[in-house]
């Protein structure tokens, strides 16, 4: 996962006060919210769009080309 999006859910808990006012405003668990934060886990669909992304998948070719 992107450190980027990390770093955008960091602000978002901040601005909301807490990880838990975060995570109820957007109907999201605690523990969810902790484990994208730690990298240990990826955003979902529930936490993408509370951080106003949508998910897109590039894929290449091995020798670095865009499909």
């Amino acid at each position: 996962m992107s450190s980027r999006l990390r770093t955008l859910l960091r602000q978002k808990v901040r601005e909301a006060g807490s990880m838990r006012a975060f995570a109820r405003a957007n109907g999201l668990s605690v523990s969810q919210v902790s484990l994208v934060l730690a990298g240990k886990s990826r955003a979902g669909p529930k936490t993408l769009t509370a951080l106003g992304l949508t998910e897109r998948r590039i894929y290449t070719r091995q020798n670095g080309a865009d499909v």
